[in-house]
């Protein structure tokens, strides 16, 4: 069968009106999508070049994340390690007010000529080249040759009864310092057991005096018997003649006093020998006894603010180690290395409850929760300890610091990374709109014009026809 066949006119204006529609609907696309090239066929090269873009910015958006993510957990930390100084620094001001109130250790202070050859009070930096001695008299209350510095801890019981604990003596000999003076009694094993805390202690004053301390007070129930400790100190001197320097050489060697609210009780005072006795307060004094029990607080607030410090199952305060990939390839991080933030590794003893009274078992007690910091040594050993533990705190926060802000420049830097990989990709496929609808302007007015063309070629047709009629 025949079929009939268009004019060339009718095929003109029907062929332009199919391609404006085209075009219609691919501007259309582009003003809806916002892009020039939505797959493939539009461009194949742009198509896949922007593909891999948009791939590697989407890859470094989980590395932006995996940085923000270390930077939090490092914060967290940090934050722990505030708390934790901020506990040390008010255990460190108790400490220290603490320090200028009386205290009820056993203390015995002794005057003695322990002076440099300026004739200046000797010091801990020159105790280990000042000798004990003066051969030449020229020193009032100086130690000489073959005297011998005693000490003893007693005890004191309920009825007046002294048992004498352990004696020790130092015989001042021509190469004697003040500092071998020191230490024989601060590493002497009679009182002060390795590794456990000191049951006696020797220092210098500000003003060069030789204090001797006990740091056993109080009332301690020892079996049946209540007893009270006591700090013995003596001197058994050689005879003492001639005129020194400054005036008649003194027989009285050691001018005892005792500790801050504690009264010498002389045993005996003679030419040749002298001794003092110092018995411990029975009852703690309030103020040394609160920063006691605040210093123990100060440990127990360590290892809780400690094991608060997590982030999503790391905490840098136990030890844990952080791992932060820096690029999408995971071939470069930055790894955070934890530390064990608590009381025993930052210097301070496991908290111990105290095992007896007996000589024996004060000798071998272990850890700062039983001191009762009632005595200068104590008090000041605490002081050091805290110190320390401020130093170690804030070198760790310093090496987190570092981390964080090495976290911080590649958390910038991917930001700008995936900014310029999405608008490479977006500078590949996105269409101009402002062009784009133009465009779409101009095809719209193309197709009345060829709607109009269409409908003319149709007339033109039907007048051939009316010649026929």
């Amino acid at each position: 069968m025949a079929v009939a066949g268009l004019s060339q006119g009718l095929k003109t204006s029907l062929y332009s009106l199919q391609d404006i529609g085209d075009q219609i609907s691919t501007t259309n696309t582009r003003l809806s999508t916002g892009k020039k090239v939505n797959s493939a066929l539009d461009n194949a090269l742009n198509y896949f070049l922007a593909q891999g873009l948009s791939t590697k910015a989407t890859n470094y958006s989980t590395v932006l994340d995996n940085i923000n993510l270390g930077i939090n957990t490092i914060t967290q930390a940090n934050a722990g390690l505030t708390s934790i100084t901020s506990s040390l620094q008010q255990a460190l001001g108790t400490l220290k007010s603490a320090l200028s109130t009386q205290g009820t250790q056993s203390k015995v202070t002794a005057t003695v000529g322990f002076k440099d050859s300026l004739g200046n009070a000797v010091t801990t930096s020159s105790a280990a080249s000042a000798t004990v001695f003066d051969s030449t008299f020229a020193k009032a209350n100086a130690l000489q040759i073959g005297d011998v510095v005693t000490v003893a801890l007693q005890t004191v019981s309920s009825t007046g009864d002294i048992t004498t604990l352990g004696t020790t003596g130092l015989t001042i000999t021509a190469g004697t310092t003040v500092k071998n003076l020191l230490d024989f009694y601060n590493n002497n094993t009679t009182y002060n057991t390795a590794g456990a805390s000191k049951t006696l202690s020797a220092y210098l004053s500000d003003s060069g005096n030789l204090v001797i301390e006990s740091t056993l007070s109080g009332q301690q129930s020892n079996t049946s018997t209540t007893q009270t400790f006591a700090l013995q100190v003596g001197l058994n001197t050689q005879a003492r003649t001639g005129t020194g320097l400054t005036g008649q050489y003194v027989s009285s060697v050691f001018n005892f006093s005792g500790g801050v609210g504690n009264t010498v009780a002389l045993t005996s005072v003679t030419s040749t020998n002298q001794t003092g006795q110092i018995v411990s307060g029975t009852t703690q004094q309030a103020t040394r006894a609160a920063a006691a029990t605040a210093f123990r607080s100060v440990l127990q607030q360590i290892s809780q603010s400690a094991g608060d410090a997590g982030y999503n199952g790391t905490n840098l305060l136990n030890g844990d180690f952080l791992t932060t990939y820096t690029n999408d390839t995971q071939s470069a991080s930055i790894v955070t290395q934890g530390s064990v933030i608590n009381s025993t590794n930052l210097g301070f003893a496991t908290d111990v409850v105290q095992a007896g009274s007996t000589f024996a078992a004060l000798q071998s007690y272990t850890g700062d929760a039983v001191r009762n910091l009632q005595s200068d040594t104590e008090i000041s050993a605490a002081i050091n300890k805290i110190n320390n533990a401020l130093g170690t705190v804030t070198q760790f926060a310093t090496n987190l610091s570092t981390n964080s802000n090495l976290l911080q420049n590649r958390q910038v830097f991917t930001t700008s990374t995936i900014r310029n990989f999405t608008n490479g990709a977006d500078q590949l496929t996105l269409a101009d709109i402002n062009q784009e609808g133009a465009n779409l302007s101009s095809l719209q007015t193309k197709q009345q014009l060829a709607v109009q063309a269409l409908s003319l070629a149709n007339r033109s047709d039907q007048s051939i026809l009316r010649l026929f009629g």
